[in-house]
């Protein structure tokens, strides 16, 4: 593997990152969702917090496979006024 000495690789990862961020907020328009897939926007969130924050913020997410899918959630809506 070459090494990477201007850092394009990582600079991809986060943008690649911020655009899943990006499209999962896009996307509120569904009125539900899946517990796996709320738990991808925190992980996305918190991968870039991590970048930006370094050693300073360490965390890890679990959850069983089987409730990723089966548990749905009704999505909360913010109210403009």
């Amino acid at each position: 593997m070459i090494r990477n000495i201007f850092g394009a690789t990582e600079t991809s990862q986060l943008i690649d990152t911020l655009s899943r961020l990006f499209r999962m907020c896009l996307n509120s328009e569904k009125r539900y969702t899946t517990l796996g897939s709320e738990l991808n926007f925190v992980r996305a969130y918190l991968n870039l917090q991590q970048k930006r924050m370094g050693n300073k913020l360490q965390f890890s997410l679990h959850m069983e496979a089987a409730t990723e899918s089966s548990c749905l959630l009704i999505r909360w809506k913010a109210v403009h006024v």
